[in-house]
């Protein structure tokens, strides 16, 4: 089982997306009367298995039975016992920080930490042996609790966060004779908001567009003859 902290009334925290331990935590959690609601997309990265790259170790086994530090001891302690000889467990160590350093001050033959860039991991001279799970950041809330307005508020805040960094806001002036192919080039979510300009020849057009597809759209709108484009980033939105 991973390693929950045991507190009250907590709506966020990181649990394996996808992996083997996945389905024991789910488990745990509707045993625990509490809803895994959904994947929030941020915080993702992996639970590693790592090891000095001087070492030269690429298999997880050969680190069996020997000295481990991690945050993670429950889910390390987990992982090991697959490969471990009987009577010669795996030596696991918990420290709460700096999990990298371990191995560089003689405390550890490898470590089991969260990757997210490998930025760290790499300046500590250590590389991925295996990866035990991946992870993300999900809504989990408990359906009996007395705050149920109040959940559902926080729930439509982090989902319009979420929204709004995927999509951006574009405004142009078109000609009205050209209207209709811009606008299956910026359909919106439901419809784009036109408006007339004091030329009764041209209007003005605004519409979410896909974060990514930015730079296509404006090529292709300008492409077909509009004028005054402009994105603009979205803070927050209620989709």
């Amino acid at each position: 089982m991973a390693d929950i902290p045991s507190t009250e009334n907590n709506l966020l925290f990181a649990v394996p997306k996808k992996g083997r331990l996945h389905d024991h935590i789910v488990k745990f959690l509707n045993g625990a009367g509490l809803d895994y609601t959904r994947n929030l997309g941020f915080g993702k990265c992996s639970l590693s298995v790592q090891a000095p790259v001087a070492s030269g170790i690429t298999d997880p086994s050969v680190l069996a039975g020997k000295r481990i530090v991690t945050s993670f001891p429950n889910v390390a302690r987990e992982y090991f016992k697959q490969f471990e000889v009987p009577g010669k467990p795996t030596h696991i160590k918990y420290v709460g920080g700096s999990v990298e350093a371990a191995c560089g001050l003689g405390l550890a033959d490898g470590i089991v930490d969260l990757v997210e860039t490998g930025t760290t991991m790499k300046a500590a001279g250590l590389e991925i042996v295996s990866n035990i799970m991946k992870t993300e950041a999900v809504l989990i809330s408990n359906p009996n609790t007395k705050h149920g307005k109040l959940v559902t508020k926080i729930h439509q805040r982090l989902l319009g966060f979420l929204f709004a960094q995927k999509y951006r806001m574009i405004s142009y002036n078109i000609a009205r004779d050209k209207l209709q192919k811009a606008i299956t080039i910026t359909p919106g979510r439901k419809a784009p908001t036109i408006n007339p300009l004091l030329n009764e020849d041209y209007c003005a057009v605004s519409a979410m567009v896909p974060r990514h597809d930015v730079a296509d759209i404006m090529d292709d709108l300008h492409e077909l003859g509009a004028t005054d484009i402009f994105v603009l980033d979205i803070e927050n939105c209620r989709a």
